[in-house]
């Protein structure tokens, strides 16, 4: 068994891991004498041990995980590393902080890996931009990819330790919520190409501000070699106006055209990316924050060394992730679902992307969590922009709703359209009613607030 959350094997197709033994792993962790047994695969699940594996037992919120070590050993790990409450045995390495050991076991498997590593980062779109980049490399090349969004000092490096003997492309996923993460980060996934998706005011209680943001997703740049191809999105205008460092081969990508960016055509088919030579990559993608994602990643393939018509085929298929810009129709009401996360910058798009769509056009909006001591100010003025450009119905959900109804009210919006609630239970009754005019909904918000459970059956007791 395992902590709820730490779940996971890290192992490649078979064939194993990029080949290490115990003592490679002992001797980067200050320990002698381990054996040179062949490690063939990563856990931090014993559930999932497979012969050969290595398991790292983490400390999860509710439990400690070095309690199934002896599972993991009988079940045919050939090593396993504990916190300081292990108990001592064969083939057991005893550490202060097993995170910063798993760290340093996907340290070491970077370190025989020859092929490109792309570092992702960004205030908002990493997460799709990895996901469409996915869709567009991995029928052409054998690439490892972060499973859902692991980005942070347990899934960087689990997602390394996915390589084997035969990866030649690696992306890392790579996010923060402090200051210092993104350069650690680098220091263990040793990016060879990054790509910046957009900064914004998001992870304020730990970054501070937004020129914070920016600097710590500047690490990524810093650590890249010299030369590196940076991928850089033009249309966003903190990196439009930062101040990069000198040493990497800058591409400027973005929907908008301008000297020295790569962009497409402006007039062009609705929901097409002309590429080379008449190949068109059509797509399905609803709003322009995807379709500018979408391209991103295009040029990202490119520079992997993927044809643009293998691209255009791959790209074809492509659809956003569940609440990362899907779109569903319910009878005559088609609904945005844009909820998996949310802050400021992302928040703006989203509503200007809806106020360019025909017939009636109604909001969900909701909490911007992590905004520390900014979130009323930032707040107001989302509601601030949702007056300026008059949609239909707004319904805000979550502890930010007076701020938001001062800048909604202050900028002129109506009052008999707007609706505030607590939560989403709250919610359903004005949901019920926003919904059934039909044409264009948005749902929009943090995590935490889950404005999806507003689509689904409402609970009944009993």
């Amino acid at each position: 068994m395992v902590s709820e959350g730490l779940g996971g094997r890290c192992g490649g197709r078979p064939g194993g891991v990029i080949p290490l033994r115990v003592s490679d792993v002992g001797r980067a962790l200050g320990l002698e004498g381990l054996g040179t047994e062949a490690i063939t695969g990563l856990s931090v699940d014993s559930r999932a041990i497979r012969p050969g594996d290595c398991f790292v037992a983490l400390h999860g919120p509710n439990q400690d995980a070095s309690r199934f070590i002896p599972d993991a050993l009988a079940a045919g790990a050939v090593f396993a590393i504990g916190g300081p409450d292990s108990q001592p045995g064969d083939g057991v390495a005893i550490v202060d902080d097993p995170l910063f050991a798993l760290g340093t076991f996907g340290r070491l498997v970077r370190d025989r890996f020859t092929g490109p590593v792309v570092g992702i980062t960004g205030s908002a779109g990493k997460t799709t931009v990895k996901e469409m980049l996915r869709a567009l490399v991995a029928p052409h090349r054998n690439a490892v990819f972060p499973e859902a969004s692991h980005n942070n000092f347990e899934g960087v490096p689990r997602t390394l330790a996915r390589m084997t003997a035969d990866t030649e492309v690696c992306v890392v996923e790579l996010g923060t919520n402090a200051k210092g993460e993104i350069g650690a980060l680098c220091a263990i996934a040793r990016p060879t190409m990054g790509v910046l998706t957009a900064i914004g005011p998001a992870h304020l209680e730990g970054l501070g501000s937004v020129a914070g943001v920016l600097d710590e997703k500047l690490a990524l740049v810093r650590a890249l070699p010299e030369g590196a191809c940076l991928i850089v999105n033009s249309d966003d205008p903190k990196l439009r106006d930062a101040r990069l460092p000198g040493h990497v081969d800058v591409r400027w990508v973005g929907l908008d055209a301008a000297p020295g960016v790569v962009a497409p055509p402006a007039e062009r088919a609705p929901r097409t990316l002309p590429l080379s030579d008449g190949v068109v990559l059509s797509h399905s993608l609803a709003t322009r924050v995807l379709e500018r994602n979408l391209w991103i990643a295009v040029q990202i393939a490119r520079e992997l060394g993927v044809d643009d018509a293998a691209i255009a085929a791959s790209g074809a298929a492509i659809a956003p992730a569940p609440l990362r810009g899907e779109v569903t129709t319910r009878g005559d009401t088609t609904f945005v679902l844009d909820c998996y996360n949310a802050n400021p910058m992302s928040m703006t798009e989203a509503v200007r992307d809806l106020a360019t769509r025909s017939g009636r056009r109604a909001a969900v909006l909701g909490d911007m969590l992590e905004l520390g001591g900014a979130s009323d100010v930032f707040h107001e003025r989302l509601g601030q922009l949702v007056a300026e450009v008059r949609l239909d119905r707004v319904l805000f959900v979550g502890a930010s709703g007076t701020p938001f109804r001062d800048g909604y009210v202050a900028a002129g919006g109506a009052p008999d359209a707007l609706e505030l609630r607590p939560d989403v239970a709250s919610a359903r009754p004005a949901f019920a009613d926003v919904r059934s005019g039909g044409g264009t909904v948005l749902l929009k918000a943090s995590r935490g607030v889950a404005l999806e459970r507003l689509l689904e059956p409402e609970p009944h007791d009993g």
